[in-house]
C-alpha cells in the first residue's frame, strides 16, 4: 500500500499493468492502416488489380482507443485508491506497543545501561498516541507496566529501572516475546509492535520461534543493540543476532546510538497498518468500485458494428 497526501493506493501493483496497456496501445498504433487491415486478408495481386480498377477507396488510419481506454481505467480501479475512512479512528484500540528491557547484568552493570533507558523513554514519548505497556526480563519475563495511553507513568517506570530487580539469572528473550505476545493478544490488538532491548544475550531457535509466531499474529517484533560495553568482543555477534531477529519478526533494527529507522516504524498509524490486512475495508474507502463505472462507456464500444 501507498499512500500520499492523504489518498492511499490499496494495491499499487496494478499501476504495473498500465505499462502493458501503454504498449498495447503502441502495437495498435504500428498495425493500423489506410485500408483497415484488408492487405493481409486479400491476395496481393487481386488487390493491385481492385486498386488499378479504383475498387479500392483507401481512407484516414483509424486506430480503435475503447479496449485501451477500458484497460487503462480497470488497472487503476483495480490498484484500489481510497481515502481513510471517517470512522478509521476508532480503530486505534487495536494497536499496541510493548517494550521489552533486558537487565541481566550484561546490560545493567554496562556502560550503556542509562542510555538505554534514555532511548526507551524518548522512543515512548514520540509513540505517546498508542497504547503502551512495558515488559523487563531477565532469566525470567516480568510485566512491569500494563497497557494503556499513559506514557507518562511507563516514562517513570523506565527511569526508576536497575539492574538490581530481577531475582532470576540468565537472559531469556523468548519469554519476553511469548508474555508480550500473549498480552497484545487477551487486548484483543490487531496490529502491534515489539521493541526488543538487549545485547543479543540469549538468542537462539526458540527466540527466533517466538519472532515469527509475533509476526503471524500481526505483530512486529524490532531490537535495538545495547553493548554490554565498549571492550565486550561479543558486541557484533550479539548486533548480528538481533538484526537477524528483527528480520524474522518483520521489523527493523537500531542502535542505541541511531534509532532515526525504528522511530519511523513505530510512528506509522495504526490505520496504515490496520488497512492492509482484513480491516481494509474498515479502515479505508475504496474507491476503485466506482471506477469501473468509467469502464462501462469505452468498454461498449468493443461491441459496435461498423459500416
Amino acid at each position: 500500500m501507498i499512500e500520499i497526501a492523504g489518498l492511499a493506493l490499496l494495491r499499487p501493483y496494478w499501476l504495473f499493468a498500465l505499462v502493458l496497456v501503454a504498449a498495447m496501445g503502441l502495437w495498435f498504433r504500428h498495425r493500423a492502416t489506410a485500408l483497415g487491415g484488408w492487405e493481409r486478408a486479400v491476395d496481393p495481386p487481386l488487390l493491385g488489380a481492385l486498386e488499378h480498377l479504383g475498387q479500392v477507396l483507401p481512407g484516414p488510419a483509424r486506430v480503435s482507443w475503447a479496449p485501451i481506454t477500458a484497460a487503462a481505467l480497470l488497472a487503476i480501479a483495480l490498484s484500489g485508491p481510497a481515502t481513510q475512512s471517517k470512522n478509521a479512528e476508532t480503530f486505534q484500540g487495536l494497536d499496541g506497543l510493548v517494550f521489552l528491557l533486558d537487565l541481566s547484568p550484561s546490560i545493567s552493570e554496562g556502560a550503556h545501561f542509562q542510555e538505554m533507558l534514555t532511548n526507551a523513554r524518548l522512543l515512548s514519548a514520540e509513540t505517546q498516541s498508542r497504547r503502551q505497556a512495558l515488559l523487563v526480563f531477565g532469566g525470567d519475563a516480568y510485566l512491569a507496566n500494563q497497557l494503556s495511553h499513559d506514557s507518562r507513568s511507563l516514562g517513570t517506570t523506565i527511569a526508576l529501572l536497575d539492574g538490581g530487580l530481577l531475582p532470576d539469572p540468565g537472559s531469556r528473550p523468548e519469554r519476553a516475546i511469548a508474555q508480550a505476545r500473549s498480552l497484545l493478544a487477551n487486548a484483543s490488538v490487531l496490529a502491534g509492535d515489539l521493541v526488543l532491548f538487549s545485547d543479543g544475550g540469549g538468542l537462539g531457535a526458540h527466540a527466533t520461534s517466538e519472532a515469527e509466531a509475533a509476526l503471524a499474529q500481526g505483530y512486529r517484533l524490532h531490537s535495538l543493540f545495547v553493548p554490554g560495553g565498549d571492550e565486550d568482543p561479543e558486541s557484533a555477534a550479539g548486533a548480528r543476532g538481533l538484526a537477524q531477529l528483527a528480520d524474522r519478526g518483520g521489523g527493523v533494527s537500531a542502535t542505541f546510538d541511531d534509532t532515526s529507522a525504528l522511530s519511523l516504524a513505530l510512528a506509522e498509524p495504526a490505520t496504515q497498518r490496520l488497512g492492509q490486512g482484513a480491516f481494509t475495508a474498515l479502515v479505508w474507502e475504496d474507491y476503485g468500485r466506482y471506477l469501473l463505472f468509467l469502464v462501462l462507456p469505452a468498454a461498449l464500444l468493443l461491441f459496435r458494428r461498423g459500416a
